[in-house]
C-alpha cells in the first residue's frame, strides 16, 4: 500500500470537526456515526495515497504503475539490449536514459555511444572522388559513398566472450545513425 500524507485518525478528526455539535451528533467511538466517519476517513486516506502514487507515476524516474505506458511510448525495452536485468529500477533508468538522450550527427557522438557500450571505435566517413578536391591515391568512390561510414573497432578486440556486447553496439549505432547512412563495421 502506498503511504498517505495523513493517517486515518487525522482524517477522522477532521471529519468529526466538521460535524455539528449537539446531543444528536454522538462523538463516541462506538457510535454508528463514528463508524461511518471512520470508513470515510479510510477512503480519503486511500484517495490521498492514490493521488501521490499518480504524481510519482507521472515522472519517469519514479514511475511504477505507468511504466508499461512509458516503455510503449519510447519503444522500450530497447531491441538492441541483450541479457539485461529487467528490474523496475533498471526499466526506470532505461526510460530516463531514452528521454534524456540528445542524439547528434557528429562522429564524436557515435564514438561516445560506442565508448559507453564498452568499445573504442574510429569512424571513417567516405565521400565521392571530386576533381580538384580529391588527390592522387584517394579512393574513386561514386556518389552513394557520401552516406557510408566505416566503424572500426579499435579495442577491445571482438571475441566470442564479448560478441553480445559487440552486437548491441552494432544495433545501437545502426538504429541511432541518420536514416540515409549505411554503416559498415570492421573489427
Amino acid at each position: 500500500m502506498n503511504p498517505s500524507r495523513f493517517r486515518t485518525d487525522d482524517y477522522m478528526q477532521a471529519l468529526q470537526g466538521l460535524m455539528p455539535s449537539g446531543q444528536a451528533w454522538a462523538k463516541s467511538q462506538n457510535a454508528v456515526q463514528s463508524a461511518v466517519l471512520r470508513a470515510l476517513a479510510r477512503s480519503y486516506r486511500q484517495s490521498d495515497a492514490d493521488a501521490l502514487a499518480l504524481l510519482r507515476g507521472a515522472f519517469p524516474g519514479t514511475v511504477d504503475a505507468f511504466l508499461p505506458e512509458w516503455e510503449a511510448t519510447l519503444n522500450l525495452p530497447d531491441p538492441c539490449v541483450y541479457n539485461e536485468d529487467q528490474t523496475t529500477e533498471a526499466r526506470q533508468r532505461a526510460v530516463v536514459a531514452k528521454l534524456t538522450s540528445t542524439g547528434a550527427l557528429s562522429r564524436r557522438y557515435y564514438t561516445d555511444v560506442a565508448r559507453a557500450l564498452g568499445f573504442i571505435v574510429s569512424i571513417t566517413e567516405y565521400r565521392p572522388f571530386r576533381a580538384g578536391m580529391s588527390g592522387a591515391g584517394q579512393p574513386l568512390n561514386h556518389g552513394d559513398w557520401r552516406f557510408t561510414w566505416c566503424v572500426t573497432v579499435i579495442s577491445p578486440p571482438v571475441t566470442p566472450e564479448n560478441y553480445d556486447a559487440y552486437q548491441q553496439m552494432v544495433c545501437t549505432l545502426t538504429s541511432e545513425s541518420p536514416s540515409e547512412t549505411l554503416l559498415i563495421f570492421s573489427h
